[in-house]
């Protein structure tokens, strides 16, 4: 049987430099690089079947830096300057091309390209806040939200998102953090989470998304869902992703085959309701937990701590008094070092 393994999505750029001055042929290379990228968004935007998600990289890509702004109007104005030369129209007889440029209002032409400039930035500005609906939270945050199109999300601590509803599909791209989405039934709007490594699809259910730099997690505790590996559920039908059904978690990890097995929903999900659980667990694990959502961290000062067994329920708002269990039960030592730092030391 083949596996599907996940992959990171990344780029390589080679960049050669000189013995005389390495910095400015790094900088010449950086901007060819730019160049190449806006002509591809460009012909990409240009194609009539560009999807939403498309448009909301395209925006995420404005947003990483000035050059990228600069570059994607220049190739904007240069694309509808092309469109308006007509150069089919241009006169076939060598003897016309002598005049043929008495006939430009050069003057008219400078000022609507200035005019046009002016309205691609309009443009921009109204897409970047139309497609740029955030929300986040810090550490030690939850935050339950209905939002439009029958949503509603409960959003863990150090959580980003962004959502776009329109008339034929619900879009959320998550950056980073957790989610519990409760999803209205809409077989003509599909439901879509793109969370890098992987990309969730549904028309209605109630399923959670963590992401995580190394690892997604998708649990379902009602309705079905489909998983596919990085964007690809954007743009495939229900049945060619991975099935995932209620009561079912579905593990996609850095260059690992994905794996789908049943849980205890309410022990995976209790974390919505500010509650960690963990069940033949290890303090490693258990840290990590608490460590991602508060701005108080533990710190394991000894490896061997690390291997423990961990079993109980814990606020997940209070990693201080989980620490102070872990020292009775555990004979371990918990020492406070300023005033986000615990830690975790042997007891002997």
């Amino acid at each position: 049987m083949a596996e599907v393994h996940a992959t990171r999505d990344g780029e390589s750029h080679a960049t050669s430099e000189s013995e005389d001055d390495p910095g400015s042929e790094a900088e010449a290379r950086k901007r060819e690089l730019t160049v190449e990228e806006a002509a591809n968004w460009q012909l990409r935007l240009d194609d009539a079947g560009a999807t939403t998600y498309v448009r909301l990289e395209y925006v995420q890509w404005l947003k990483e830096s000035p050059a990228h702004v600069a570059e994607a109007l220049r190739m904007q104005g240069l694309d509808e300057l092309l469109r308006d030369a007509k150069l089919d129209q241009l006169p076939r007889d060598p003897s016309e091309h002598a005049t043929w440029w008495r006939s430009v209002p050069t003057l008219k032409l400078i000022a609507a390209i200035a005019a046009f400039a002016l309205l691609v930035v309009a443009v921009l500005i109204i897409n970047i806040r139309d497609f740029n609906r955030s929300i986040e939270t810090h550490a030690g945050e939850w935050k339950d939200l209905v939002l439009p199109a029958g949503i509603t999300a409960h959003l863990g601590p150090l959580t980003n998102l962004r959502y776009d509803f329109s008339d034929r599909q619900r879009v959320i791209q998550l950056s980073r953090g957790e989610v519990m989405f409760e999803v209205a039934n809409d077989p003509d709007r599909p439901f879509h989470v793109n969370a890098g490594l992987a990309a969730v699809r549904t028309v209605g259910a109630q399923f959670a998304v963590s992401r995580e730099p190394q690892q997604v997690l998708v649990t379902v505790a009602e309705g079905k869902v489909e998983v596919s590996l990085g964007n690809s559920a954007l743009t495939q039908s229900l049945e060619q992703g991975l099935p995932v059904a209620a009561g079912n978690q579905c593990r996609i990890k850095l260059s690992e085959p994905i794996s789908i097995r049943p849980v205890n929903v309410a022990r995976e999900l209790a974390w919505v309701q500010k509650i960690l659980i963990f069940s033949d667990g290890t303090v490693a694990e258990a840290v990590h937990e608490f460590n991602r959502r508060n701005r108080l961290q533990i710190e394991v000062t000894d490896p061997a701590i690390d291997t423990k067994p961990v079993s109980g329920s814990f606020s997940a708002t209070d990693p201080e008094a989980f620490a102070k269990a872990l020292e009775q039960s555990l004979d371990l030592k918990v020492r406070r070092q300023g005033p986000d730092r615990l830690l975790l030391e042997s007891g002997h």
